[in-house]
């Protein structure tokens, strides 16, 4: 599928419109609790992503780099989690 056409923005642009959607959740949780519920939407985001190109790469499937719904996944899981969450 090719980066232009519109069955491939239509698939992916909606997780990127997500996580832009979120932004200001993740300033206002680090406006009022400190760099701690960043960093744990950080490491969330970045693991989210990381097992599904890895879950790709076992099940011999090829991985999108521009397939964000890992990401989505992890930054909702941490925003489910309480600011006070331990690392």
């Amino acid at each position: 599928m090719e980066r232009t056409s519109p069955l491939y923005m239509q698939r992916f642009y909606p997780c990127k419109e997500a996580l832009i959607a979120m932004l200001p959740l993740v300033l206002m949780a680090y406006v009022s609790n400190g760099l701690r519920p960043v960093l744990a939407v950080a490491i969330s985001v970045l693991c989210g992503y990381g097992f599904d190109a890895l879950m790709h790469k076992m099940r011999s499937m090829k991985f999108d780099p521009m397939d964000l719904s890992g990401a989505v996944t992890g930054a909702v899981f941490a925003m489910l989690m309480p600011a006070s969450v331990s690392f």
